[in-house]
């Protein structure tokens, strides 16, 4: 479901009102959403039918085609017309991206199988289109599945942490920085076959919502009904992969926010500039996460010792690495004396309190063998989770933790 802002167009007595969609929001003309059918034929030569919308995001909307090339099934991402025209202006990098890392391609990395701009459909402008492997869903939908229970065991997330670890080296060998690592954007192959797609089809046909009302016409959005979710039995022999680059950086360092605000480093938050370290902190946070269940860093204020979001998040971070920041990093960070002081001190009077990740781990996953398990996972945490981006280990040079030697994969 989705809820809109509707203003009148300008000098226009109209008053502002909302709209609320049963999906996205079609027929808004700002916005620039596709509006596609079941049975459509897009692309060159009208190579790719319309076979089912799979889902949709803030930029886009994924359909299952039909390649009428190959008879495969194949995805479609796509953009808005305002994304697209973002591309266009070069303030989104995401196909030069996705011509880069499918050049050559990575098992672990989404795949660039083809792109093409068709004009407006339903809407102005035009719309960006990636056509892509056709992939079973996200780790996100992969740990919510019902009645698997809430952790996933640990040769599964070692599979997936060192699958994204390899997708990670291939864009940082290629020049490419994720930015946005997340449950949501790591995909797995499902291993369905085209026969099987098409028994689901039949036997679960694709569907619209009801018509509803948009700002000057009625829509009807299709439902989305992705893939059916493998079990994570299946999931152990899935491949893993590196996807939805729309926030990828084709270059080797960058300014500004970047990441979701719980898995955001430290050199983000002060200012700093940021390169592929700010992936390998993030990939530190969401390994903690895929094996507890639980979010590393708490990204709200400290109503116990009055700190901020961000204050709460330096604090956090200097009690789970047991460092503080040194003056160095602190010196080439602009935004660092809003938080510090000269004498590299939280502006903030709280005493911190070292938590060894070996106790967090215990805390947090009671399954893990406090002897054997726990001391090689707090091992990649501490190596990843390194307060100045200097001092953390390349992807590749992870690659050869002693960790993941015997990860099944």
């Amino acid at each position: 479901m989705s809820t809109v802002l509707i203003s009148g167009p300008s000098g226009n007595d109209v008053s502002p009102y909302t709209l609320t969609f049963a999906s996205e929001a079609l027929g808004v003309p700002e916005l620039g959403w596709p509006q596609l059918k079941f049975g459509a034929r897009i692309g060159p030569a009208s190579r790719y039918e319309i076979v089912r919308k799979l889902g949709w995001g803030l930029t886009s909307s994924t359909w299952l085609a039909r390649d009428a090339s190959t008879r495969d099934f194949v995805a479609v991402k796509v953009l808005t017309s305002e994304w697209t025209k973002k591309t266009r202006d070069g303030e989104v990098a995401e196909p030069t991206v996705f011509r880069t890392l499918s050049n050559p391609p990575s098992p672990h990395c989404s795949r660039l199988l083809d792109e093409f701009t068709e004009p407006g459909i339903g809407a102005p402008g035009e719309h960006l289109c990636l056509v892509m492997p056709l992939y079973g869903g996200t780790v996100k939908t992969l740990h919510d599945a019902p009645k698997e229970g809430r952790r996933f065991p640990l040769a599964l997330s070692k599979r997936i942490v060192l699958h994204i670890l390899r997708g990670l080296a291939h864009a940082h060998k290629k020049g490419v920085i994720h930015t946005d690592l997340k449950p949501d954007n790591i995909f797995f192959t499902s291993g369905i076959t085209t026969e099987g797609i098409e028994e689901w089809l039949a036997r679960d046909p694709s569907r619209y919502h009801e018509p509803e009302k948009s700002v000057d016409c009625e829509v009807q959005a299709a439902i989305s009904q992705p893939l059916p979710v493998i079990s994570r039995e299946d999931a152990m022999c899935a491949n893993f992969v590196v996807a939805d680059w729309g926030s990828g950086v084709p270059r080797t360092e960058g300014v500004g926010l970047i990441t979701a605000d719980h898995f955001r480093p430290p050199e983000v938050i002060l200012g700093d500039t940021w390169g592929p370290p700010a992936d390998i902190w993030t990939f530190g946070a969401f390994t903690y996460q895929l094996i507890t269940s639980c979010l590393l860093f708490s990204y709200k204020p400290n109503k116990k010792f009055g700190l901020t979001e961000e204050e709460n998040m330096l604090y956090q971070m200097m009690c789970l690495t047991g460092e503080p920041f040194m003056a160095a990093q602190l010196q080439r960070s602009p935004r660092a004396p809003i938080f510090f002081k000269s004498d590299c001190s939280l502006k903030k009077e709280v005493a911190t309190a070292w938590f060894p990740f070996i106790y967090n781990l215990r805390s947090a996953n009671p399954n893990l063998n406090v002897d054997t398990e726990i001391p090689p996972i707090a091992a990649v945490l501490e190596r990843c989770l390194k307060l100045d981006p200097k001092d953390r280990p390349t992807a590749e040079e992870l690659l050869t933790d002693a960790w993941f030697q015997d990860a099944d994969g």
